[in-house]
């Protein structure tokens, strides 16, 4: 059946032990979703939620059998712990029903790369709500970045979180899984370490940081016996760095941030407040001060956010902080997060170039080329960002540069491989995909066939590099 844009979108629930899920309730007031099923096994918690929003108990369901066989929703919300993620997206993704789940996307980023799959062959939206997406402040630090108003990006620090689960008395639904390693995948790390990420991951555009560092503390033992309450988590980039400070030990709960650029600095204090400081001399500086109003709808609350995506009357674009692109490379972040603390190592999210393709060179069309660790520049000016390396397989994923003649801002894939007995050319390559709108695009898209490299590459030949 053919929804009219503006027809409230007809979504369940499904579970009611995090208590985020009373923003759904609220928002519902809106206008722009019309809940139709809420699934919770456990009647007593269920019937708490029937009273407080005053909603019919024919609405109620213990399973999710139940709720389909009397209501048809376009969509769901899941609002059960980070483990059920994945065991939603598995039964209602079949179905062609969109799934919006909250912060973090899974437990691993192995998980997460399961839902996207399945989210993509069965061509359902799957969305990731965190609350600072709603921020007017962290999108007006995007907007100032992006016009240089401090210039480019050196330093970002994320701080959230508040003084723990115990000591701001969250329900014992919510306690009980979310200070559980195996149902959350760790403390504050996860709980809070994902809003960081993902907000670095949309600033930078997809780029993959090529190191993770962090530890973990213990401060509140006794609260938190399973789990770390405190961590800190270092992500370096080729042109910036990013510090991560997750905590269940703020006195006062917090999401804000700060972005230092060559000129300036711009601190998001809140949701609404936001101070800009440009630089004077040694340690001087002019500060403005701005009071946001909220975004507009549907860009000011998730589920009329979600609505429109599901209609099609919003788009997302790459890397958005909803998007399933985003979140994957987030939970690749707190991987790498988690075995940097239990290890004490640095763990790096990129396979090194080898040698051979590193330096500068000229193709046999007397093209030439830089190739750092991080940049793949075609003289005179294009540029192409490396974001991933496979070894095993001999490719790259880059990000083509907004200032690209063609194609900018789009994903490419690059083969190589090394050649034998053709000197003076030691290596070729094949631009296998080069206007792709996501990393997973790219990689998957074309592959090149090294097996015949005179035609190997879309029907051509590699280009042949030496020194």
């Amino acid at each position: 059946m053919l929804l009219k844009a503006d027809e409230p979108l007809r979504i369940a629930v499904i579970s009611l032990t995090h208590t985020h899920v009373h923003w759904i309730f609220n928002s519902e007031k809106r206008g722009d979703i019309n809940i139709v099923g809420v699934v919770e096994p456990d009647t007593a918690l269920a019937g708490r939620y029937a009273r407080q929003y005053n909603f019919p108990k024919q609405k109620l369901f213990r399973t999710t059998a139940e709720m389909l066989a009397k209501v048809k929703p376009e969509a769901v919300a899941a609002f059960g712990t980070i483990a059920d993620h994945v065991k939603v997206v598995e039964e209602f993704a079949p179905m062609g029903i969109h799934i919006m789940v909250e912060k973090p996307l899974s437990i691993t980023a192995n998980e997460g790369r399961r839902m996207q799959a399945l989210a993509a062959k069965h061509n359902v939206q799957l969305l990731v709500n965190y609350e600072t997406t709603w921020y007017p402040t962290v999108h007006e630090t995007r907007a100032l970045l992006e016009q240089s108003k401090v210039g480019p990006m050196v330093q970002l620090i994320v701080r959230d979180g508040h003084k723990g689960p115990q000591r701001i008395n969250i329900s014992n639904e919510f306690f009980s899984w979310l200070t559980d390693p195996v149902l959350n995948g760790g403390g504050a790390i996860t709980d809070f370490g994902c809003y960081g990420a993902n907000i670095a991951t949309w600033l930078l555009k997809g780029q993959r940081p090529k190191a993770v560092m962090a530890v973990t503390q213990q401060l509140q033992p006794s609260a938190n016996p399973k789990v770390d309450d405190e961590a800190t988590i270092i992500l370096i980039y080729d042109s910036c760095k990013v510090t991560l400070q997750p905590s269940w030990n703020w006195p006062i709960g917090r999401k804000d941030m700060e972005l230092y650029g060559r000129t300036g600095a711009i601190y998001a204090d809140n949701k609404l407040d936001l101070r800009v400081r440009m630089s004077v001399g040694y340690d001087g500086f002019d500060e403005k001060s701005l009071t946001l109003p909220e975004r507009q709808q549907p860009y000011d609350d998730p589920f009329s956010f979600f609505k429109a995506v599901v209609r099609n009357t919003v788009k997302m674009e790459p890397y958005d902080l909803s998007s399933i692109e985003n979140n994957i490379l987030v939970m690749e972040i707190l991987d790498a997060a988690r075995e940097s603390a239990k290890t004490g190592r640095v763990v790096h999210l990129t396979d090194p170039l080898p040698s051979m393709i590193m330096g500068n060179f000229m193709d046999d069309y007397n093209i030439k080329y830089a190739i750092t660790d991080s940049l793949w520049t075609q003289k005179p000016g294009t540029k192409y960002w490396i974001i991933n390396h496979n070894a095993a397989e001999q490719y790259l994923i880059v990000r083509n540069d907004d200032g690209n003649a063609s194609e900018g801002g789009f994903y490419s894939r690059i083969d190589y491989m090394p050649f034998q007995n053709m000197a003076p050319y030691q290596w070729g390559f094949c631009l296998t995909t080069y206007d792709a709108k996501t990393p997973e695009e790219a990689r998957t898209k074309a592959k090149a066939d090294r097996s015949n490299p005179r035609k190997g590459c879309n029907g051509f030949p590699f280009s042949r590099m030496k020194r």
